[in-house]
């Protein structure tokens, strides 16, 4: 059973953005996020789970498309504010990498400003608010 969640969210003001730039990041998901994490050695394992195209955050009323996808990830160990600081640096990377390489496949193409990639950490008991 996972001992912690991760949402990453995709939200954008418009479906184009929606198709383009969140079914990109679907499709890297598995390689960029899953893989890094279980490098860590603190990880045993993780794995993504559920999408949903409800938004359990709140958004700006003009961005009207949110897709969230859920992972699970067990940890070796209980999380300490280092580790924990660690990771949180890591999704950054992480996030920014996925930008960089949408931008690099649509030959240079900007995302629509107003578009956004989030990654969160939930507990247990918030999950519902997402849908999950």
């Amino acid at each position: 059973m996972y001992n912690h969640y991760i949402v990453v969210s995709c939200i954008t003001t418009t479906q184009i953005s929606q198709e383009n730039f969140c079914s990109f990041i679907e499709s890297q998901l598995d390689k960029e996020l899953v893989n890094q994490l279980e490098n860590f050695e603190e990880v045993d394992y993780c794995h993504i789970g559920l999408k949903t195209e409800k938004c359990g955050i709140k958004i700006d009323e003009r961005k009207h498309f949110c897709t969230s996808w859920l992972l699970g990830i067990k940890f070796t160990q209980q999380i300490s504010y280092e580790l924990s600081t660690k990771f949180y640096a890591k999704f950054e990377k992480i996030k920014e990498t996925l930008i960089n390489k949408f931008v690099l496949k649509n030959l240079g193409q900007r995302i629509d400003a107003k578009s956004e990639l989030k990654i969160l950490v939930l507990k247990r008991n918030e999950l519902e608010n997402w849908g999950f």
